[in-house]
């Protein structure tokens, strides 16, 4: 199977240099300049500003990282450029929340290899132990799905049994990554003016992600509105408000009754 990799953006650039390292792959941008960055970095791979759609049959894969809001479009272009008769392609989705059952009425053969990570562009990620979710149409798609897998990360693949799994799945991702790395931002204003960085706290984060692999997080529920210290919430609502960061204030007195709740419910 030959694989097509669509779309530069971050995931599309890390998913491009990794089958690149490795032999395979070709890449098609819309953007000039980021297929001559990756030529320059990978003289031997095949890059191509515009695809070339009509000449793709059954035995290729593309991998789209493309916006999910373009991807219906893509692939109503996508199968009117090709003759069925020849094959269509296997169109891989990197997407998290996109619905192939809504997705297969456009385009018949898809399937979904999402990557459960948060990318920068000078960071290179974690091959070892990428997290990828696999989720495919047809049963018999599955196998070159998983084989992709394989060639980008040593962790076991996790397979989600339907659109719901994959969006559940999408929606912890948010909570757990961009809604604490929120927290950290609020970190770092609450200590802004002072001679401590928001740094100082990263042990505390690590060894609590290490109780996670052993742990329930209800059971590593800890602070002071698991244990109803009126005084110690009261002094942090007082500083926030000589702070002048409401917005900080309004977070935690939403979140230390969600606590106190959750909490209130488990000893009951």
């Amino acid at each position: 199977m030959r694989y097509h990799v669509i779309g530069l953006g971050r995931w599309g650039k890390h998913l491009s240099r990794r089958l690149a390292s490795r032999g395979l792959a070709s890449v098609t941008s819309q953007s000039a300049a980021k297929v001559e960055q990756l030529r320059r970095e990978f003289p031997s791979l095949a890059l191509r500003q515009n695809p070339a759609l009509a000449s793709l049959d059954q035995n290729d894969m593309l991998v789209l990282c493309i916006p999910d809001d373009a991807l219906a479009a893509y692939l109503a272009d996508l199968r009117k450029a090709i003759d069925e008769e020849v094959g269509l392609p296997l169109v891989v989705l990197s997407a998290g929340s996109a619905s192939l059952e809504q997705l297969r009425s456009v385009y018949p053969r898809i399937a979904v290899l999402w990557p459960i990570q948060s990318f920068t562009k000078n960071h290179t990620p974690d091959w070892v132990d990428l997290p990828i979710v696999c989720q495919s149409v047809q049963t018999d798609e599955l196998p070159h799905v998983l084989k992709l897998a394989s060639l980008l990360s040593e962790r076991t693949p996790i397979l989600a049994d339907r659109d719901e799994t994959r969006l559940r799945l999408h929606l912890c991702a948010v909570l757990v990554q961009n809604f604490s790395n929120l927290l950290w931002r609020h970190a770092e204003r609450v200590l802004d003016g002072t001679d401590v960085h928001a740094r100082e706290l990263i042990p505390l984060a690590r060894t609590h992600l290490s109780a996670l692999q052993r742990q329930s997080a209800r059971a590593l529920q800890t602070g002071p509105a698991a244990r109803s210290d009126q005084s110690t919430l009261s002094k942090h609502l007082q500083l926030l408000d000589e702070l002048a960061l409401p917005d900080v204030a309004n977070l935690y007195r939403l979140a230390s009754a969600q606590i106190a709740a959750l909490d209130s419910d488990h000893k009951a």
